[in-house]
C-alpha cells in the first residue's frame, strides 16, 4: 500500500505540472524555456499550442532565440503559434478586411456553413478536471476539458458541414492548427480527454485520443497579408458524414462547439 501512495503522489505532481504547462493555471508568463521544457517532457504539440494560446506570454522571438528553438527540436507549428500569440494576442484566426489585408479580431466568428445558411460558432475556453479513478493507485490518470451543459447552442442537421474563417501563416501545416473532435456527453456537461499521464513511466500522453478525432481535409481558399506576412485562408471539410452528437472544432485553447441533430 505504501508503494501505491508513492505512485499516487508522483502522479499528482505530474498532473499539476501538466495543468500548469497547459496554461490553465496561468499564473506566470510563458517563456521560451517553458515551451522547451514541455517539448522535452513529451507533451503533444496540440497541448503545447493550447498553452501558448491561453497563457500570458513573454516570448523572446529574436533571431538567436528562434535559432535556439530550432536547435532544441521545437516543431515549426509551435514556433508559429508563439509568433502569432506575441503579435495578435493569441486569437485563433485573423479575418480579412475590405482593403484585402488581414485583421485579427476576437469578435469575428468562426462560420459553420450549412448549405445556404452560415451559422456563427461561439468559442469558449473549457474548464479542466482530472479523472483519476481506479488507475490512480497505479499512477495513471487523465485530464479532461469540459464544456458546461450537455448540448451545444448551435445546432444543424447537416452531417457534412464546412468551416470557414481559419487563417494560417504560409508554411504552417493546417492539420496541426485545428482538430474536429466528438465530445462525450454527460448529464451536465460535455467533455473530452486532452491528456493522459503515467507516474510509472513519467510520461504524458498524446492529448485528444485518435478515436475522438473526426477526419477532415483543409482546402485553401485565398491568401492575404498581415503585418507584411502572407497568410492562407483555409476551409475545413469533413471526410465522412458526422453522426448525431456533440462536437467541437478545437483551435489552440478555443473550443467552437456545435451539435448534429438527426434529420426529421
Amino acid at each position: 500500500m505504501k508503494h501505491h501512495y508513492a505512485f499516487y503522489f508522483r502522479f499528482v505532481l505530474i498532473l499539476a505540472f501538466l495543468f500548469t504547462a497547459n496554461g490553465f493555471a496561468g499564473q506566470q508568463k510563458l517563456t521560451n524555456q517553458d515551451v522547451i521544457k514541455m517539448v522535452k517532457a513529451g507533451l503533444s504539440p496540440e497541448i503545447i499550442e493550447q498553452a501558448v494560446n491561453t497563457s500570458d506570454q513573454a516570448f523572446d522571438l529574436s533571431t538567436d532565440a528562434l535559432i535556439k528553438l530550432k536547435q532544441e527540436g521545437i516543431p515549426d507549428a509551435i514556433v508559429q503559434a508563439m509568433i502569432l500569440r506575441a503579435k495578435n494576442g493569441g486569437k485563433p484566426h485573423p479575418q480579412p478586411n475590405p482593403n484585402g489585408d488581414c485583421g485579427f479580431s476576437e469578435t469575428d466568428p468562426m462560420i459553420l456553413v450549412d448549405g445556404a445558411k452560415r451559422l456563427e460558432l461561439k468559442y469558449s475556453t473549457p474548464e479542466t478536471r482530472d479523472a483519476l479513478g481506479a488507475g490512480a493507485l497505479l499512477g495513471r490518470g487523465k485530464a479532461l476539458a469540459t464544456l458546461k451543459g450537455n448540448r451545444a447552442e448551435t445546432r444543424t442537421t447537416n452531417s457534412s458541414p464546412i468551416f470557414e474563417e481559419l487563417y494560417l501563416p504560409v508554411g504552417m501545416r493546417p492539420d496541426g492548427a485545428a482538430v474536429l473532435a466528438k465530445l462525450d456527453i454527460k448529464s451536465d456537461r460535455r467533455e473530452i480527454e486532452i491528456a493522459n499521464v503515467s507516474a510509472i513511466t513519467l510520461s504524458a500522453g498524446e492529448g485528444i485520443p485518435k478515436n475522438r478525432r473526426m477526419p477532415v481535409i483543409f482546402e485553401e481558399a485565398q491568401t492575404c497579408t498581415y503585418q507584411g506576412k502572407r497568410v492562407r485562408h483555409v476551409k475545413i471539410k469533413v471526410v465522412n458524414p458526422l453522426a448525431p452528437g456533440e462536437y467541437s472544432l478545437i483551435i489552440g485553447g478555443y473550443f467552437y462547439d456545435f451539435g448534429i441533430d438527426t434529420k426529421q
